[in-house]
């Protein structure tokens, strides 16, 4: 009888067969990493750090965190800023959890790793690096079968311009966020196929830590992509008559891994919702701006032009192509004529957000 198993065909050429096949997904991980140590080599052996203004302002901090190690505490409380404010609530400092078995283990790894490349300062950020360059790498060997391919498009997401930038302007816990999403997503597609109770429990675990670094706009953005994901296809499925039940199943499924995951870390973000309306986001200022007093019936919070600041206008999207589209980011090396020949950093950034970085090139 004819073997009636589905054999995922690759769309690319046959990998080269120089390294043996049973190293070869090792081999693409060892180029991964080695591209992700070379890149950040000042970093990890010259000892430099980035001088950004959220990285220095992280190191205030410190001080408090290191009372509260010392005196065997879990910090709920800043007493340094405003004569003392929420800390926890207000998701400007974060602990290890010891009574969450899983981020223990997970901040093991991560210790571990810091161990190897010998650089506690950035070990942590590039981990995050790392296992987002893996994720896509065996999300893309998944789909099409190649290693060459599934390698090239992880160093290729690894080292795009707006996410390799993040570490460097201080934005530290957003890639922790997305670094989860590609095996989110391979889990994902895989429960299409078929329920597989190992893999939903493994699901849970991942979506809890997406939501542990706290970064609630990543995390959004996630959720928005998977909600495309899953319109796309049920409306591909009614259209061309295909089965949709796979498509259902899988978010079924993730809804409920999205609610074990949430109750998992439930203590922190509700805390923050609770914390919420006394926060600059969620009620008056004491003292308001000239463009806030001119508005009527405004019942707190941030303004909705300062809220929108740094939203994705649609011109933005031509960026994906075009990096200079708007300019080359807000703060440019430049030594010239224009600077009477001594370096400076120049606001080359012409587009409609207040300033940014780095365009979205893809």
């Amino acid at each position: 009888m004819a073997n009636q198993k589905k054999v995922k065909q690759s769309r690319f050429p046959q990998d080269a067969s120089i390294i043996p096949l049973k190293f070869q997904h090792a081999a693409a991980i060892v180029v991964i990493f080695l591209s992700l140590i070379i890149f950040f080599h000042e970093v990890v052996f010259d000892g430099k750090v980035f001088v950004a203004a959220d990285n220095i302002a992280a190191k205030s901090f410190q001080t408090m965190l290191d009372d509260a190690e010392q005196q065997g505490i879990f910090p709920l409380w800043n007493p340094y800023i405003f004569c003392g404010m929420p800390g926890y609530a207000s998701l400007s400092i974060s602990v290890e959890r010891n009574f969450d078995i899983s981020a223990v283990l997970l901040n093991y790894t991560i210790k571990v790793f810091n161990f190897i490349i010998n650089s506690s300062e950035v070990g942590w950020e590039l981990f995050y690096y790392l296992l987002l360059g893996i994720g896509v790498y065996w999300f893309v060997y998944d789909r099409v079968n190649s290693k060459i391919a599934g390698m090239i498009a992880g160093l290729a997401v690894m080292h795009s311009t707006r996410v390799v930038i993040l570490i460097v302007v201080g934005h530290m816990t957003k890639v922790p966020v997305i670094a989860f999403f590609p095996f989110i997503f391979l889990i994902l597609e895989r429960l299409r196929d078929k329920f597989n109770l190992a893999l939903s429990l493994v699901l849970v675990v991942l979506v809890h830590f997406m939501f542990l670094p706290g970064h609630i706009q990543m995390i959004f953005y996630c959720y928005f992509a998977l909600l495309v994901y899953y319109l796309f296809f049920l409306i591909r499925a009614f259209i061309k008559k295909e089965q949709w039940l796979g498509i259902v199943r899988s978010g079924v499924i993730f809804a409920g891994a999205t609610g074990l995951a949430f109750v998992m870390t439930g203590d922190q973000y509700f805390s923050t919702l609770e914390y919420s309306k006394y926060s600059m986001r969620g009620s008056d200022p004491i003292v308001q701006s000239q463009q806030h007093q001119e508005k009527e019936g405004t019942n707190g919070g941030l303004d909705y032009e300062y809220a929108t600041n740094w939203s994705f206008s649609p011109g933005e999207v031509f960026t994906f192509l075009i990096p200079s589209w708007h300019g080359f980011g807000s703060a440019v090396p430049y030594q010239g004529p224009e600077t009477q020949n001594r370096p400076a950093r120049l606001p080359l950034y012409f587009g409609p957000m207040p300033q940014t970085d780095a365009p979205e090139y893809m």
